[in-house]
């Protein structure tokens, strides 16, 4: 696994690159929180244990509906999007702003990109 600083420069990079986004967090399978990078405040550990768990019991739903583990998330908010790219050790979440729209495949990408470098 790599260390929080490697994830977090990385995060740094793909919020200069695409502006819309206002937070990244990388959660291991287990929960755990290994890195995260925002532009205002952090989401408090209550709430990053709480998307672990969602997480976690969406791609059990998966499984057991018969379509294996989950892959992609996309939740759509009033005031922004949650975006989620998984693999089998860790799940990254990207917090989009409400003008993301045109960049969600965009941002997609680029998570699905560092699942594949970090994993």
């Amino acid at each position: 696994m790599h260390s929080e600083e490697r994830i977090r420069k990385v995060f740094l990079k793909l919020m200069d690159e695409i502006t819309t986004i206002e937070g990244l967090v990388a959660i291991s399978k287990d929960g755990t929180v290994l890195a995260s990078e925002t532009i205002s405040k952090s989401p408090s550990d209550i709430i990053l244990a709480k998307l672990a768990k969602i997480i976690n019991e969406i791609n059990n739903l998966s499984k057991e509906m018969g379509k294996g583990n989950i892959k992609e998330l996309h939740l759509v908010g009033d005031e922004g999007y949650i975006i989620i790219a998984s693999s089998p050790t860790m799940s990254l979440i990207a917090l989009a702003s409400s003008d993301a729209r045109a960049q969600l495949g965009l941002i997609m990408v680029n998570l699905r990109k560092i699942l594949d470098i970090l994993t």
